[in-house]
Formats: structure tokens, C-alpha cells, sequence
């Protein structure tokens, strides 16, 4: 895939990453208390996981002719 610039390049990676993250959140959720809190790789999860939301704003400089 070729991309216009690296500004969607980046924010495209950021939006995947941001949705793994999510994934990560919601299986967490979905286990038992006692074990994220004794199992290593729960709790390196739980690091790395986030539930937040981002809006990215794309602002678009249009150059002016002026005449």
C-alpha cells in the first residue's frame, strides 16, 4: 500500500495500535480478577492495555494564489 503521505502513515499505524490495545483491554475484562493480579504476562497486559479514545484531526494547508 502507498500512501499520499507519512502524516496517514503514521496516524493509520496509531488507529491499528490504539485497536489492539482495545482488543487487549476488553480481554482482560473478561478474565477473573484473582488471576490478572498473580499471572506476570496479565499484568505486563494490563500495561499495555487502554480503553481510551483519540480523535485525529487532519488539517489540510491549501496554498493561496494570490493575484
Amino acid at each position: 500500500m502507498q500512501y499520499s503521505s507519512r502524516t496517514r502513515l503514521v496516524t493509520d499505524q496509531m488507529q491499528r495500535a490504539q485497536c489492539y490495545r482495545n482488543v487487549l483491554r476488553h480481554a482482560l475484562d473478561l478474565l477473573p480478577g484473582d488471576v490478572c493480579k498473580s499471572d506476570q504476562w496479565c499484568m505486563l497486559a494490563e500495561e499495555l492495555a487502554c480503553s481510551k479514545h483519540y480523535n485525529i484531526i487532519y488539517l489540510i494547508y491549501r496554498h493561496k494564489e494570490y493575484g
